[in-house]
């Protein structure tokens, strides 16, 4: 690990901890914080020191970002920083509300915390091992020691407990929740080892160990040697890229069987003869296990299956191979097996219900009729995303706008954590911080939520199908099958237009010209919050307007 190899070239320093590694595969970046107590008092030339040292045992072929920053926390910071981590790593009691947590700084760099729980919660943090394991992960982070109280208060659970099951399901859940997506592949053709059955996945969607892994992709960066201490063992290594262009370093140790005749009749006690003929057979085995691992070049498309771990030298995934076959990647097997059921309730995202008043009167005029084009249910969607391309693309922000019958009911919408960064400029224009994205779930984790607001409704944007390509994309592989009829808002609002018997018309693609020329007012053009909301008062206004009657 980099902390130890840090602590080995500089043990004088105190405190050394390194943190926030991140790994951005697509850009060949990483980037990562190298922490200490005492960075005030390390002069320019060691700071640098320690930077280029720890540049060194980060993997080769990436353009390294090295920081250091002081590792100082303050009882309000620390408390922030314990209750984020309970959000990030410690689901189940997440809730617990932070009036509850008390956190006092103590001579020598140390917290102590002091926790209120109920009967239930304590339970949770029993059966989690959750002081063992805060405290390992807090030794790693930073160098301020901590030691954690517990204070059970005896209460009413009969909403908490009905509030805990839902964490509890979030926390079971939150694994299975994350999309399992497959690669379509065929013509295989074994190159190492047996032919493999299995339908590999996606390399992003590996977030744990695994014995038995199988992944596809393209090989980069191969390299073949000898093992140092082991001459029959010959290490091949590859790096291994698929079509979400996501990367996972590949080993495939080949062992070949001796040829020396004297070691062969020494080790099976046979005679001169046997031992040639069983010296030939080796060498033929050799020969043939060589010319395979030679069919696996840069720019061969391979299937591979064995075992996923962390990797001791880098702690980053790796896998050793036990099978190898070339093959053709067909794309994303879009063949789901698993298909949920609606849910019974929304479990991270409310509607927001919208009341319909009406004054009743005397001369109280009848409703203009709804459109053939209007009745039943449409969902206005929109999206704030890095891009449109599911492979690689994240979305960050999402808002639906459900209307039935020409009236605006409900609407969803949400901030989402796209596990990966975004550019300054797209938070600027979404309305949206890094801080509130941190603490936002995933799609994957609100998808169920969407589904079931969309259930038996049209769904409308002015790019559907980019935006539900988005959408499915993380839906399909958990089992949310989105069949829903899809409608261009551009061809929905020229219908509208020809229904109102309007000449003058704006262009339909742009939407701030068609709030302006139905006096909708638009607060921002770049944020779905306000721009699905406007798409429905849009399509709501100019159906009021009807020359057909």
């Amino acid at each position: 690990m980099i902390v130890d190899v840090l602590k080995q070239k500089f043990p004088d320093i105190e405190g050394l901890r390194v943190r926030d590694i991140v790994v951005d595969k697509t850009s060949k970046r990483i980037t990562c914080v190298v922490t200490t107590p005492v960075l005030s008092k390390l002069d320019f030339a060691l700071r640098n020191d320690i930077i280029n040292a720890a540049k060194d045992c980060l993997p080769k072929g990436y353009v390294s970002y090295v920081s250091m920053k002081n590792d100082l926390f303050t009882s309000v910071t620390y408390r922030n920083f314990f209750l984020e981590v309970l959000k990030k790593r410690f689901v189940a009691i997440s809730n617990i509300k932070k009036d509850n947590v008390i956190v006092k700084e103590q001579p020598g760099r140390h917290f102590e915390i002091s926790l209120t729980v109920n009967q239930v919660q304590k339970s949770l943090i029993d059966e989690l091992d959750f002081i063992n394991r805060y405290t390992a992960y807090n030794d790693g982070y930073t160098s301020y020691s901590v030691d954690i109280n517990i204070t059970v208060v005896e209460q009413d659970l009969s909403i908490e407990i009905a509030n805990q099951k839902m964490y509890e399901q979030l926390a079971i859940s939150k694994h299975l929740s994350r999309p399992q997506r497959y690669v379509a592949v065929s013509d295989l053709k074994v190159l190492v080892g047996k032919k493999i059955g299995g339908k590999p996945c996606y390399i992003s969607d590996v977030r744990e160990a695994r014995d038995n892994c199988v992944l596809c992709g393209v090989v980069s960066e191969k390299k073949s040697m000898k093992a140092k201490n082991n001459p029959g063992i010959y290490i091949t290594k590859f790096v291994l890229t698929d079509i979400s262009e996501a990367s996972m370093p590949v080993v495939v140790f080949t062992k070949l069987q001796t040829e020396n005749v004297d070691v062969i009749k020494q080790a099976t006690g046979k005679g001169d003869a046997e031992a040639q003929t069983v010296s030939k057979k080796n060498q033929l085995s050799n020969e043939r296990k060589m010319k395979m691992l030679l069919g696996l070049y840069d720019g061969t498309e391979v299937v591979v299956f064995g075992k996923v771990a962390k990797s001791s030298f880098n702690g980053n995934w790796e896998l050793t191979a036990r099978d190898i076959s070339m093959c053709r990647i067909v794309g994303q097997d879009n063949s789901s097996t698993l298909v949920r059921a609606l849910p019974d309730k929304y479990l991270l995202v409310k509607p927001k219900v919208y009341q319909q008043y009406r004054q009743q009167s005397l001369i109280d005029t009848e409703d203009v009729p709804v459109p053939f084009e209007l009745s039943g249910s449409i969902v206005f969607l929109d999206i704030n995303a890095t891009g449109l391309n599911p492979l690689k693309d994240k979305v960050f922000k999402l808002c639906a706008v459900k209307m039935t019958n020409g009236k605006i009911v409900e609407s969803l919408s949400c901030t989402l954590n796209p596990e990966c960064d975004i550019e300054q400029r797209k938070l600027s224009e979404s309305n949206v911080s890094v801080e509130k994205l941190v603490v936002s779930p995933t799609l994957s984790e609100v998808v169920g939520d969407l589904y079931k607001f969309c259930h038996g409704c049209s769904i409308a944007s002015f790019n559907t199908d980019k935006f539900m390509e988005m959408i499915k994309y993380y839906a399909t592989p958990v089992g949310y099958i989105f069949d829903n009829k899809l409608i261009r808002l551009p061809d929905l609002l020229t219908r509208l237009y020809d229904i109102a018997g309007e000449n003058k018309r704006p262009n339909m693609t742009v939407l701030a010209e068609i709030a302006k020329s139905l006096h909708v007012p638009l607060d921002s053009q770049t944020d779905c919050f306000a721009t699905a909301m406007v798409s429905a008062r849009c399509v709501s206004e100019i159906s009021k307007k009807r020359s057909d009657l």
